[in-house]
């Protein structure tokens, strides 16, 4: 019997090694959640058990917006990449397109120290509504320099509110009220 070739076995091994990363299809991958766990991590299950990928368990989002996260649907479909072709760095990079059936998290968080929402938006429109929420803090300094304007004294007249009303109307106009205001109310349900 000859003794086999040190070259030969060594570069066998590293094709057997290799030939493994060399067959996986190339990302990103389907998959479908299976269950969400309490730390927002998700196990997953491959669409398509053909392609030779493996269920994977407590994998991590990686989502597009930093500070962003979201607690997928079960049986949602997720996208999957696994970071630096490795097959033991599962990342969850995507989610399916919220107009599609199961496309709509059961929730969704975005963090950060400072969190502008809309800073240069007319309107701000959260959750559909149709009623207005003023900011409080352009409301506060409204009413001040109103009070300051029209004085901390105001008497009714008898006359059921008609001139009053007349005399607030041009001191909220006087004061920028009208506009300003309204433009800068947000939306609420």
């Amino acid at each position: 019997m000859s003794t086999p070739d040190p070259l030969r076995t060594m570069i066998a091994d590293i094709v057997r090694s290799e030939f493994a990363l060399l067959q996986r299809p190339a990302g990103p991958h389907t998959y479908r959640v299976a269950a969400v766990r309490s730390d927002g991590r998700v196990d997953l299950k491959p669409e398509d058990k053909k392609r030779g990928l493996d269920d994977i368990p407590n994998v991590d989002h990686w989502t597009g917006v930093a500070g962003g996260a979201a607690l997928p649907m079960v049986g949602s479909v997720a996208m999957v990449e696994f970071a630096d072709g490795d097959s033991t760095k599962p990342m969850l990079v995507s989610y399916q397109p919220l107009r599609s059936a199961g496309g709509k998290p059961t929730r969704t968080t975005i963090d950060a120290t400072t969190l502008q929402l809309g800073p240069t938006a007319t309107v701000v429109q959260l959750g559909g509504g149709a009623d207005f929420v003023a900011l409080a803090t352009l409301v506060l300094a409204r009413l001040s320099a109103l009070v300051t304007s029209i004085g901390s004294t105001v008497i009714v007249p008898s006359d059921g509110g008609a001139s009053f009303k007349s005399t607030l109307l041009a001191a909220l106009t006087a004061n920028g009220f009208t506009n300003s205001v309204a433009a800068s109310k947000v939306k609420a349900t």
